[in-house]
């Protein structure tokens, strides 16, 4: 797989003019069914190939409200279109029954938090145009970035509470 993501970037990389969204369209999408409670590693292969490739055929939205389809790619404020057509590309079956392969495999070695935290990295990493692809926003670089978030601001609070607190309602001896 990884020798697969190295030839997409080495051929211009997600800023070249002429590079597609297929490796973060497959990757948001393993990470949106993953997200939704989709058991991916101890699924079987083809049914879990099959699940995605039924979430890749599904069609677009029609707006930009809070639910998109796979595909989506936001071309400006109005118009969405499909990120390619899953008739475009033969062999998109093979590859993900790769990637799927290799998500089960590393997930027995690493476990399975670490290989989505590598999965959401290089779904955002290979996207061309990642602000208009709404699913590697949600379920690749908001993934990644929410945690973090979520313990530096619970940490802050924390804190400011307690300073509060302290200063609030100071404790004076008792006599």
């Amino acid at each position: 797989m990884g020798e697969e993501i190295e030839r997409h970037l080495a051929g211009g990389g997600p800023d070249h003019g002429t590079a597609r969204h297929l490796w973060c369209v497959v990757l948001a999408t393993i990470c949106r069914l993953y997200d939704h409670g989709f058991n991916l590693v101890s699924g079987t292969r083809d049914d879990l190939v099959e699940t995605i490739m039924k979430s890749l055929r599904d069609g677009i939205s029609t707006d930009r409200g809070e639910q998109s389809q796979s595909r989506d790619i936001y071309q400006n404020r109005h118009r969405i279109v499909a990120a390619f057509e899953v008739a475009e590309y033969a062999f998109l079956e093979a590859m993900i029954k790769k990637a799927i392969h290799t998500v089960m495999t590393a997930a027995k070695v690493i476990g399975e938090e670490a290989v989505f935290k590598y999965l959401r990295l290089i779904g955002a990493i290979t996207c061309p145009d990642p602000d208009r692809h709404p699913d590697v926003v949600k379920h690749c670089l908001w993934s990644l970035l929410s945690r973090p978030f979520k313990e530096m601001l619970e940490d802050s609070i924390a804190n400011e509470m307690c300073t509060w607190l302290r200063n609030a309602y100071p404790v004076v001896p008792a006599h």
